[in-house]
């Protein structure tokens, strides 16, 4: 990879996405802060709930948001493949097919796990400031989602919780770049579909063998087998980084060997 070449493909990619870029910072201030208005009021709750489980509400809301966001988005990034002058483009630019997927990465990266990142941060303040009456020290990590489904220690540190899900938005951009090569038309969709697919068969395998064994051996000596919730969370730590690096090598592969039809 060339450095210039690199630098020049990412200036290109960034001017040819800034309505894209504006549209999903502006859903990421304002999607957020308009939740925190509503659900940290009393219209969705009685008076006597109180805010911390309010704001865990909030940000398991958000965080569902994000993942489609984030989904939609890299799915859209490498999307372009399909409209003809963005080809044209592609195989016209001086830089290398590696160098432009390359420079497609980092744009997603910065946008969705830096720059969304700062607008939500920005979002949550904005909201505490305005109900500072109401708010306390330990809200505020309630509302970035450091304690939803805090169900054990290794994942109530904020480094901790952020690198578990900054892997994960990696492995989401992964997985649609590998789908916007193979799908031209609708990546976000039929990637969907086929994640989906993929996910239900490997779940319904796991609860087969699960249900075959507990039916040989008994249940009690399967459940004695099961790993804390600890291991759980490293073990989906390491699956998801494994499937990062796999998918963005794919990714990288596919668009690399992409060919376009001339009429």
């Amino acid at each position: 990879m060339d450095k210039n070449r690199f630098w020049n493909e990412f200036k290109i990619v960034m001017a040819d996405n800034k309505k894209m870029d504006a549209g999903v910072l502006g859903l990421m201030f304002f999607g957020p802060l308009i939740m925190m208005t509503l659900m940290m009021s009393d219209l969705f709750y009685d008076s006597s709930v109180a805010l911390t489980t309010r704001a865990d509400n909030v940000a398991q809301i958000v965080s569902i948001f994000s993942m489609l966001l984030t989904s939609y988005v890299s799915a859209m990034g490498f999307g372009d493949l399909n409209n003809k002058s963005h080809q044209i483009r592609l195989m016209t630019n001086p830089s290398t097919m590696a160098e432009k997927f390359w420079a497609r990465f980092l744009h997603l990266v910065l946008l969705l796990m830096v720059a969304a990142s700062v607008v939500f941060y920005a979002a949550v303040l904005l909201w505490m400031v305005f109900n500072l009456d109401r708010v306390d020290a330990t809200l505020f990590e309630h509302l970035m989602g450091f304690n939803v489904n805090k169900v054990t220690e290794t994942l109530t540190s904020s480094p901790v919780f952020w690198i578990f899900s900054w892997v994960g938005e990696i492995s989401y951009i992964s997985v649609y770049a590998v789908g916007a090569t193979y799908f031209r038309k609708h990546p976000f969709l039929y990637t969907t579909l086929v994640a989906a697919g993929v996910f239900l068969t490997i779940m319904f395998g796991i609860g087969l063998c699960i249900g075959m064994a507990s039916g040989i051996w008994g249940a009690e000596v399967i459940n004695s087998y099961i790993p804390d919730v600890d291991t759980v969370l490293i073990a989906f730590f390491i699956i998801y980084t494994v499937l990062s690096v796999v998918m963005l090598w794919w990714a990288c592969h596919r668009f690399t060997k992409l060919q376009f039809k001339s009429r």
